[in-house]
């Protein structure tokens, strides 16, 4: 039943939906180049352009506001739309102002969250109104009979009777025609709200209705299958005091209560006994054993920062006070050497991850600004032409 509710009402939201009030190309224009004007107007803040009488060129807008004149563009692009959709009121009025389609025009609409957008999609409701109401004036005025020329026949008048009776056939059509537009138009504006209405009580009630047939229902047959089963006991018995039970969950639940907080108590304690007994934070590195390594002065050399894309070039060695790597050649091999970073660095290389850390070292847990101290493992590089590649990273831990 509940999804025979849902469907109902999904279908009439949809009917209502494609029952928007849709404009004619020209009116949906007029709509755009007023609301271009009331926003652009908005968004120069001191423009004194008449939306009423006239509408906003690019011309009229500073050229150094590029965002005004970006916004003007997207109100232009509108005017070119094909799709049905964006002819309906509901569109101009609210969806333009939250569709990703149009940006500009929706990041205008989300600075003036309020009642500044409020007000002027009130000044783009009155102007839709407006044209609507116009066009169907001109289409009244049409009807009236015209020669070629476009000008109105001067015959001569009619007589009393003719004029009564033309009078009375007038009233007649244009009476049932603005009852049919108005029938076709505003129903669903005054009495939907009212038919979904309908709908969704009736929809309740029967589901209301089955579903206290069907407990009526088990209740019957339930019954049923017990009533052979029922087994009469005469003898007597004491009832359980349910206020025994009660007072003793009562009890337990104190006891319960009373525990957590002495443990509650002796954890703060704990907590504060281990922050005064903490010794203050030295910051220090400690190393992990490295692969044995050739320890001559001869062999060690220095470099300041690799290359972001992950190796050390051969020319731009440095003296050990700007370094920030120590490199020892490996295994009397020429071409092999290992690398670590220098101790006393530790603050500058964790301002600068990115330089140092990121492009030759493996992180094993997260970065973290203010460790106390460092793991760090030595890597191992291999020259290739004028480049040192890393072919082991270095490791590094946080403490």
């Amino acid at each position: 039943m509940k999804k025979i509710v849902m469907m109902i009402v999904i279908l009439l939201t949809t009917f209502l939906a494609n029952a928007q009030v849709q404009l004619s190309q020209e009116q949906f224009k007029k709509v755009v180049d007023n609301m271009t004007c009331v926003c652009i107007n908005e968004a120069l803040g001191n423009s004194a352009v008449d939306c009423e009488k006239t509408t906003i060129q690019e011309n009229d807008i500073p050229k150094a506001d590029t965002k005004t004149l970006d916004l003007y563009k997207e109100f232009q692009k509108l005017k070119t739309s094909n799709n049905n959709k964006e002819f309906s009121v509901i569109f101009l009025t609210n969806d333009v102002f939250n569709s990703s389609k149009y940006e500009k025009i929706k990041a205008f609409a989300k600075k003036r969250e309020g009642v500044e957008i409020k007000n002027i999609i009130q000044k783009i409701n009155d102007k839709i109104t407006s044209i609507t109401s116009e066009n169907y004036a001109v289409s009244n005025n049409d009807s009236q009979t015209s020669d070629p020329s476009g000008q109105l026949h001067n015959s001569d008048p009619p007589s009393q009777v003719e004029q009564e009776t033309a009078s009375a056939y007038t009233e007649n059509i244009n009476t049932e025609t603005k009852t049919a537009n108005h029938s076709i138009r505003n129903f669903m504006t005054d009495y939907g709200f009212s038919f979904i209405l309908f709908i969704l009580i009736a929809a309740h009630f029967i589901y209301l209705k089955q579903r206290n047939f069907a407990t009526k229902k088990q209740l019957e047959s339930m019954l049923k299958d017990n009533e052979g089963k029922r087994v009469f006991n005469t003898t007597p018995y004491s009832p359980i005091s349910s206020n025994k039970q009660n007072i003793v969950s009562e009890d337990s639940l104190n006891i319960l209560k009373s525990k957590i907080r002495d443990l509650e108590d002796k954890i703060k304690g704990l907590e504060i006994q281990s922050k005064n007994d903490a010794p203050n934070p030295v910051i220090a590195i400690t190393e992990v054993p490295k692969t044995p390594i050739v320890q001559q002065d001869d062999k060690i050399f220095y470099k300041h920062a690799p290359h972001e894309s992950g190796y050390f070039d051969t020319e731009d060695d440095v003296s050990l006070g700007d370094a920030v790597f120590k490199f020892t050649i490996y295994n009397n091999n020429p071409n092999l050497a290992s690398f670590e970073i220098i101790k006393e660095k530790k603050k500058l290389i964790l301002d600068y991850p990115n330089k140092y850390i990121k492009p030759v070292c493996e992180e094993l847990n997260a970065l973290n600004q203010s460790a106390n101290s460092l793991v760090i493992t030595s890597g191992i590089v291999e020259k290739r032409s004028n480049q040192w590649i890393v072919k082991t990273k270095a490791k590094i831990k946080y403490e």
